[in-house]
């Protein structure tokens, strides 16, 4: 198979686990992360639980909901889109609105970016 997936989110915990069962599938992976430093994380995490070469399986591309960049370069080439990626705040938002208009915006660009990418 050669279907390419982007998850976006990919390092979160559900992400990762997506990853991986995507991988286990025979899919293609392109995973969003808001920071690439945390690339190494995942592959690691992916790596213990998965028995191939995931080098050649598995990319990553700098995306942010919060920003237009990297969500273009993210939806060219992939056949689906599954979207984990969510606004985490380190401390209860004191208005609903600082969480759900980033996720809004952010779902947004991602839906963009695929219509942009057919």
């Amino acid at each position: 198979m050669s279907d390419r997936v982007l998850v976006t989110g990919a390092s979160s915990f559900i992400g990762s686990h997506v990853v991986l069962n995507l991988l286990q599938k025979g899919y293609l992976v392109r995973g969003t992360l808001r920071d690439l430093s945390k690339k190494n994380e995942v592959i690691e995490t992916t790596s213990e639980n998965y028995n191939g070469d995931i080098n050649d399986r598995l990319e990553f591309v700098k995306a942010n909901l919060l920003e237009d960049d990297g969500w273009s370069k993210a939806a060219i080439g992939c056949d689906y889109i599954i979207h984990l990626a969510s606004p985490f705040p380190l401390a209860e938002p004191t208005d609903e609105n600082d969480v759900i208009i980033p996720a809004k915006d952010g779902t947004l660009r991602i839906l963009r970016a695929a219509q942009k990418a057919k």
